[in-house]
């Protein structure tokens, strides 16, 4: 399959690959925990929960927090959206968009499935067409392991941890790394 999607063309791609899985997942099938404290909504999401009376009704209630963080957006536009489409898998996948847009480039309904992200043999496929949509091999071809964390997360949130999965790949996998 890594053939399939050019990830395993370079060395590199299948290194950054299985490095930023590993942050991701642990390269276990996951599902998103959204099973909050009070004080742990108020680190993750300060806007939102700004004071301990806002965390109200989410704080140990998974869904009802889903629906709140997820919700109107990622393209999530129906009432239980958030909930439906929360993060799973290898990559951990968000929002109906998401989902769409992955499920095209890895040839699957997520949008009427999402499930499958959690179900062998389905998950791996999930997981390169998430890489594909995002257009990643491009990315590593520049060596560039920061950029891949900026388009997978938006940031560089758990950089430290990503580069510790990379030098486990690195000591596992063969291969010549080259970065940036």
């Amino acid at each position: 399959m890594f053939a399939e999607f050019g990830i395993s063309a370079r060395p590199e791609r299948l290194h950054f690959f299985l490095a930023q899985t590993g942050h991701e997942s642990g390269l276990v099938l996951r599902e998103e925990n959204l099973n909050y404290s009070a004080s742990r909504l108020r680190a993750v999401w300060p806007r939102r929960f700004p004071t301990e009376g806002a965390t109200l009704g989410f704080a140990h209630n998974p869904r009802a927090l889903a629906n709140r963080v997820y919700g109107g957006r990622m393209g999530n536009d129906g009432p239980d959206d958030g909930w439906i489409y929360r993060g799973r898998g290898y990559l951990q996948i968000t929002g109906k968009h998401g989902y769409s847009m992955v499920g095209r480039h890895a040839g699957l309904d997520l949008v009427a499935h999402p499930e499958l992200a959690l179900q062998l043999p389905h998950a791996l496929r999930i997981a390169c067409g998430f890489w594909d949509w995002k257009g990643l091999n491009a990315v590593c071809d520049t060596g560039d392991f920061a950029a891949v964390t900026r388009v997978i997360n938006g940031g560089l949130t758990g950089l430290a941890d990503r580069r510790a999965w990379l030098e486990r790949v690195l000591r596992r996998v063969p291969g010549n790394l080259r970065l940036a």
